[in-house]
């Protein structure tokens, strides 16, 4: 099971020199923290597409890096790499952190 969203297909996303979003697959936890998306990148939800404004704040997804809403960012995560308090994070990586591993 992989523990991050694929937003691969995303022309959107930020990347390191290698191409990478920043967070890997892990077992437990990202194995390091994402590239986050630059807040100036995108003035929507990545995820609904809501306009950012003073009332609609953008938040990070700590697992993947997107710029998403507050509706669509409600859970949280520990992530082991990066903390071990529960961190934000888009609903699309909850989704993925959450269901259960499948038997090898």
């Amino acid at each position: 099971r992989s523990c991050v969203a694929d937003h691969s297909g995303d022309s959107s996303v930020a990347s390191d020199s290698t191409g990478s979003t920043g967070a890997s697959d892990c077992g437990g936890g990202v194995v390091r923290a994402p590239v986050w998306v630059p807040d100036g990148r995108s003035s929507n939800c990545m995820l609904c597409s809501a306009t950012f404004s003073l009332i609609s704040r953008r938040h990070h997804c700590r697992n993947c890096g997107f710029l998403v809403c507050s509706p669509c960012s409600q859970h949280t995560w520990v992530l082991p790499a990066q903390s071990d308090q529960p961190l934000r994070v888009c609903d699309t990586c909850y989704s993925l952190l959450a269901e259960p591993a499948s038997p090898n």
